[in-house]
This record gives structure tokens, sequence and C-alpha cells, in this order.
């Protein structure tokens, strides 16, 4: 019989999250009951949010305790059940967490359409693309010519959100924390200007790079990028607050 290879939290981080937080485990194979299915994990995500919730600072991940499962939205194969709607073979989206099988009741479960390639429910379909689409247009409401900064710019929610704002005819602005990044999203993601926040010179850069100022500030970072994009908000400029990722890894977070 197959085993089920779990990830446990196995201790909470204080400060730097590391590989000693974790515990790998084999457990028996999970059996579905009536009304519920099998699913076998095809990939699951890792995501700033899934660190934010070994804080307790990601409501939708419960609070932080040890000896569970890894929490985290994944996708897979219904293997085992008897509903007519999520069939043996149908792909699937679901809270898997880090294991190899799960066992969930149908509402919990997303189905994806067939000719639909499973990971885009991890990536532009998933919670991240719905984060960046209604964090920016029903926050944020971009309007035809304004300036939008994203922080984390390269991120799995960044990258999205800048491409989304440049639909919306906006002038996009990403700070992100290597050359390269910056290359990526200025020759491929149509951005119109990248700041490595690394850099010496950062403040004067994101000056030269928002000469109109900020309308449109989506924060995946929090702490001196959400300082210095505070210091180019117009009047009447919108902020997004979407994550605070320079704070997740340190028990004594910096201000911002």
């Amino acid at each position: 019989m197959s085993k089920n290879t779990q990830v446990l939290i196995d201790s909470l981080p204080q400060g730097k999250l590391s590989e000693s937080n974790y515990k790998l485990v084999e457990s028996p194979m999970p059996e579905a009951s009536e009304g519920e299915v099998l699913v076998k994990t095809i990939a699951f995500a890792i995501t700033a949010g899934t660190r934010a919730g070994l804080q307790g600072s990601a409501s939708y991940a419960g609070a932080p305790q040890t000896g569970i499962v890894m929490n985290s939205l994944g996708v897979g194969e219904v293997i085992a059940g008897d509903n007519a709607s999520f069939p043996v073979g149908m792909k699937v989206q679901a809270r898997t967490g880090w294991q190899s099988y799960s066992v969930h009741k149908t509402s919990e479960l997303t189905g994806i359409p067939e000719g639909i390639d499973p990971l885009h429910y991890l990536g532009p379909l998933g919670i991240n693309g719905l984060t960046a689409y209604f964090g920016l247009l029903e926050v944020g409401q971009p309007k035809t010519g304004e300036t939008v900064m994203v922080s984390a710019a390269a991120g799995s929610v960044g990258h999205m959100v800048g491409q989304i704002a440049k639909l919306k005819e906006c002038n996009v602005v990403g700070v992100c924390g290597t050359d390269v990044k910056c290359e990526k999203l200025t020759s491929d993601l149509g951005f119109d200007a990248a700041v490595n926040y690394k850099e010496a010179n950062f403040r004067q850069t994101l000056k030269e790079s928002t000469p109109n100022g900020v309308d449109v500030y989506f924060d995946n970072t929090g702490g001196m990028i959400l300082g210095s994009a505070l210091f180019r908000m117009n009047t009447g400029g919108r902020i997004a607050c979407c994550g605070v990722v320079s704070q997740y890894d340190t028990s004594s977070p910096e201000p911002g």
C-alpha cells in the first residue's frame, strides 16, 4: 500500500525560517469517506502567504501550530470517491498542504476544466491571480495615465499586478531586489521602469522613475520600501496593502 509523504510543522520559527522548522514523515494512505474524495497532489504553492501563516498573519491559514501538515493551496487528481461532480481522474484545486495525498469534502474543491494546465490554478487562475486582480482593480482603482508602483514586483502577485496595470494603460514602476529581476520586468513583462531597492541610491532612483509621483501603490513588502513609497504618493492616491514580506523572517520588524 502506498504511503503518504508529508511535511509537518515541527516548530514555529523564531526569526528566519529554516529547514529545522519542518519534519518529513510517512503516514498511512488516507481513505475517503462518503461524500469525500481522495486527491493525489500534482503540485502545491510555496508563497509569501505560506510563510505568513506561520506567524498567524495570514487569516486564511488559521492559527499556527506544530505537528500538522504545512498548509498550502495545491492542485491534484481525484483518485478515489463516488461523487459524480468530481469523478476519478478529474483535476482539482484544493488546500492539499505539503503532502502526497489528501482527503476533501467536495465543497472544498474547485474543478479544473479539461485542456487547462492545472498549474495555472496555482498562478494566474489561483489565489495569486485573484489577489492581483481584485487588489489592484477594486482597491487601487487605477485610471488611464496614472502611475502604479508595485513592490516585490517580480513575485507571484507583483508581476501580475504590473501586467494588469499596463492593460489599464498606466505607467508601471516595479521594485525588486536584483538587477536581473529588474531587467525581466522591463524587457519581458512590459513594466515602464524597475528599481533595485538594494542599491545605495534607491530613493533617488525611485524619485527619478516616478517624476509625476505615485497614484497607486500595491504594497507587498512593508518596511523601508513602503516608507519610500509614502514620500512619492500623490494627493488622492490609493495604497493596496497586500503583504509585508520584509517582516516575515525577523523577530524585530523594521518600521513601515
